[in-house]
């Protein structure tokens, strides 16, 4: 399967963790990433030390670049860790 084109600089806060997981692991091991570390940003802002008022504004920030690669170029993975976030 051909990559995707990405344009990086769509996501001013994480994009250049993506690219830099794109460039070195390739896009399957980069939407894994990605999705693994959206759950855990999200529990996080649910759960953990994001909810403190001096962490939860970066979290939110980098939670967004990660929703909008996630529902782009690899939607059904953004749904299911979706449902894996709800039930945490």
């Amino acid at each position: 399967m051909e990559p995707p084109s990405i344009d990086f600089s769509q996501y001013p806060t994480e994009g250049n963790r993506i690219k830099f997981y794109f460039d070195r692991d390739g896009f399957e091991e980069t939407v894994k990433v990605v999705a693994r570390t959206y759950r855990m940003y999200r529990l996080s802002l649910k759960h953990g030390t994001a909810r403190d008022k001096l962490f939860r504004r970066s979290y939110v920030r980098s939670c967004m670049d990660q929703r909008l690669f996630l529902r782009t170029y690899a939607p059904e993975v953004f749904k299911n860790t979706l449902v894996e976030i709800f039930y945490s």
